[in-house]
């Protein structure tokens, strides 16, 4: 099963094609059909806007001088996202990234400690944890899906950081908040606390039963939010509720093994 998001990043390459007439796909030459016919765009050529997204948009529609964003959605209820697990320095500096969070907690000290109890073994290092990765994923007292004991450690750490962002975001005025999140839900990556004039023309082009033979294609226009209604957690997630719509960041572990701490990244979802 291919990865989400290789997944997603071929269909957009494919549509492109179509879009540019390179490509004879019944599917997503439907969906390039409806792009040129229902968006109101007289569009001259389109473009793949690469790997990493600065900017808003999967696709790049261009009209003269004009650039239009899109962001294809096929099956997809929340879309989604990765911002690092230092995305909220962006919004304060001052901020700790989760990785720092995990060291002032001593969480990685936590993990070595009960890997040395029940192994039997004296490490203290990353490096040291990745030798016994063999053995460290074959004890069910370590990996136990949900009930191992490094996942417990991590899902411990994944509370309190979000214990300790919600009072900072609630303290934060929220034409900032509002502005940083904002600047997520049109898709920017990088240097979101310098963004000023927030492009808006977004358009999401949602697929529905993109593996029947009769699909569903509908598209909505970005509306920036202007409203905060909750800051708070479900779950593991940081949980930011709007006047319409949501973001959630579930802090995650990497490929590695459930809690193992070794790749910190965090995934967050929305939803319009």
């Amino acid at each position: 099963m291919k990865h989400n998001y290789t997944l997603a990043k071929e269909r957009e390459l494919k549509l492109v094609e179509c879009l540019n007439n390179n490509l004879d796909d019944t599917k997503f030459n439907q969906i390039a059909n409806y792009i040129n016919n229902e968006l109101g765009y007289n569009f001259d050529s389109f473009s793949h806007s690469g790997s990493i997204q600065t900017e808003p948009g999967d696709i790049l529609g261009y009209v003269g001088d004009e650039i239009v964003p899109l962001e294809l959605k096929i099956d997809v209820v929340e879309s989604h996202g990765g911002g690092g697990k230092d995305i909220f320095k962006m919004l304060n500096p001052e901020i700790l990234g989760y990785g720092e969070f995990e060291d002032k907690v001593k969480a990685p000290q936590q993990r070595w400690e009960v890997i040395n109890e029940v192994l039997g073994v004296n490490i203290s290092s990353y490096k040291e944890q990745d030798a016994l990765e063999k053995e460290i994923k074959s004890n069910k007292v370590l990996i136990n899906g949900r009930k191992g004991e490094l996942a417990r450690i991590t899902t411990e750490v994944v509370h309190q950081y979000n214990d300790y962002l919600i009072p900072i975001l609630q303290n934060t005025s929220e034409d900032k908040l509002l502005g940083f999140f904002n600047a997520i839900f049109l898709g920017y990556r990088k240097n979101i606390d310098k963004l000023i004039n927030l492009k808006t023309n977004l358009i999401e082009i949602q697929v529905s039963n993109f593996d029947s033979d009769d699909i569903t294609i509908t598209h909505k226009t970005f509306t920036p939010k202007t409203q905060i209604k909750n800051i708070t957690k479900k779950g593991k997630s940081l949980f930011i509720e709007f006047n319409k719509g949501y973001i959630k960041f579930p802090w995650t572990h990497g490929n590695k093994y459930q809690g193992s701490g070794k790749t910190l990244s965090c995934k967050y979802m929305f939803k319009y």
